[in-house]
């Protein structure tokens, strides 16, 4: 699968689709509620343990971090989860072209064995596309 391409300084949307196993679409803004975090890193040394590039949150964190919170949307059928980015916030990526990465966690927060689980855990590669400044 190629790395999903992410444009510096310019305000976007990438959907993405999550699919469960047996390939259906998975409901992610039904009855049941999710908490999701998504840490960006640059790569060091081989490995994605590099310095955090983003950080993108669905729903508040407390204490609220307006840089992060609500940046990840989810829905019910495809694409069921947004990620976003304002141009202001594109604009706090490195303007070099690289490869960053980060794993997507979603946390079940409705009531239930799994509440405050993490239910899914996805792995995102991006690649940093530069902008070409006067």
């Amino acid at each position: 699968m190629a790395n999903i391409q992410l444009q510096r300084g310019q305000h976007q949307q990438i959907d993405v689709t999550f699919k469960n196993p047996a390939g259906s679409v998975i409901d992610l803004a039904g009855g049941v509620t999710y908490d999701a975090e998504l840490v960006l890193r640059q790569k060091e040394k081989n490995k994605f343990a590099g310095a955090v590039v983003d950080v993108l949150r669905h729903g508040t964190s407390s204490p609220a971090r307006p840089e992060a919170d609500s940046r990840i949307t989810f829905a019910s059928t495809a694409p069921n989860i947004s990620l976003k980015w304002s141009t202001a916030q594109a604009n706090l990526l490195p303007n070099s072209s690289q490869t960053i990465a980060g794993d997507l966690k979603i946390t079940q927060t409705s009531s239930g064995s799994l509440q405050n689980e993490v239910v899914y855990h996805i792995n995102l590669k991006f690649d940093i596309i530069p902008e070409i400044i006067e």
